[in-house]
């Protein structure tokens, strides 16, 4: 999901680029693209680049989505179990806290931030959790 995102704002930078008259592809092809226009718009474009080239160079790394998974697994399969959150004075219900989880992720993903918190990937692991969560709950049982 993350990577689906990244995908869109590269795509939404070079059609802005596109309309000034710059094509991303063929600067990171190696060909001279020159900037061109008013300085009002060079700057525009060396702005957008600087956008893309920070957006395809920032690596993704960590185990946040897969602790999302987990989340979502475990208040897929236990809902109504109560969790103890430290710093939070009282019990959550693991349903709730997913939720919550999933509503913060998606707001500070779409709201594009610059801390190199990829939001998005914690949903996609939330997503995946909750699926395998679903399979294994129907076959929770059968051993004894």
């Amino acid at each position: 999901m993350f990577n689906a995102w990244e995908f869109v704002q590269v795509e939404i930078f070079a059609r802005e680029l596109e309309s000034l008259g710059f094509n991303i592809y063929e600067y990171f092809s190696n060909t001279n693209q020159i900037l061109k226009g008013s300085q009002e718009s060079i700057a525009t474009q060396k702005e957008l680049i600087e956008k893309i080239i920070k957006i395809i160079s920032t690596p993704l790394v960590g185990a946040s989505g897969a602790i999302f998974g987990v989340l979502a697994a475990f208040a897929t399969i236990y809902p109504n179990t109560k969790l103890m959150i430290l710093f939070v004075p009282f019990p959550i219900k693991a349903k709730h806290l997913l939720i919550f989880s999933i509503v913060i992720s998606l707001f500070l993903g779409y709201r594009g931030n610059d801390s190199g918190t990829a939001h998005l990937a914690h949903v996609g692991g939330a997503l995946v959790g909750f699926l395998l969560a679903k399979i294994w709950r129907k076959h929770l049982y059968r051993f004894n």
